[in-house]
């Protein structure tokens, strides 16, 4: 049952009132690099239920679609990489704008920290690093520099959904 509730508000935080921009960060890339293809396990510790995420250099595939979509890397799909951390975009409309949802990801070792830029959570300190559209809710300017900067002091690994790698994947 808690792992449900936690599945649940990582779900509704990565949906509900996620930061989103105008645009993905600049850097991007064709293909998830090695250090972050593999299998992932994330499993709560009082639950034998578990959810796995499998990430090939083209694909990332969610076992439990209440997390996130996957999919092939593409116009929808995206990778960035930024000096510390990797970002996943995810494209979606508002408004009938195309606009990107931005997943930072940090690799530590076996561990992959996946964290949710949750406009409520970071209310406080979100305008002190970004310029927001008129006329939106939670959609933002892109600044790579600022969301490095973001990233690296504002994110914590408790607030993160931790993956432990249990397999490489090869293709």
């Amino acid at each position: 049952m808690k792992k449900l509730y936690l599945i649940t508000f990582f779900a509704l935080s990565l949906t509900s009132c996620t930061i989103r921009f105008e645009r993905v960060p600049k850097n991007t890339l064709s293909e998830f690099p090695k250090e972050i293809c593999g299998k992932y396990l994330f499993t709560n510790r009082q639950e034998s239920d578990s959810t796995y995420i499998t990430i090939t250099p083209q694909t990332i595939i969610f076992s439990d679609n209440h997390i996130l979509r996957g999919g092939s890397l593409s116009d929808s799909i995206k990778l960035a990489k930024g000096p510390k951390y990797y970002y996943l975009c995810q494209a979606d409309s508002l408004k009938n704008r195309y606009v990107w949802d931005v997943y930072p990801i940090k690799i530590t070792g076996k561990k992959l920290y996946l964290y949710a830029l949750d406009a409520e959570y970071y209310k406080k300190s979100i305008k002190k690093y970004f310029t927001p559209i008129a006329g939106f809710d939670n959609l933002y300017e892109m600044n790579e520099e600022k969301l490095d900067k973001f990233c690296s002091k504002k994110l914590k690994f408790k607030n993160a959904l931790k993956l432990i790698r249990v397999d490489k994947v090869d293709k």
